[in-house]
């Protein structure tokens, strides 16, 4: 059940916290790229 949660929230997590966290804002192909990397390492 955490599986089918964890992709939505990583993503939407990931759209708005790493543009503060990097202290710039992030195209979309690095979020895209980001979000690839992401769904890699949590295995979805």
């Amino acid at each position: 059940a955490a599986d089918d949660t964890a992709a939505p929230t990583i993503e939407m997590d990931g759209r708005i916290a790493l543009p503060f966290i990097c202290g710039k804002e992030l195209s979309a192909a690095n979020v895209t790229t980001l979000n690839g990397i992401g769904k890699v390492l949590l295995g979805v």
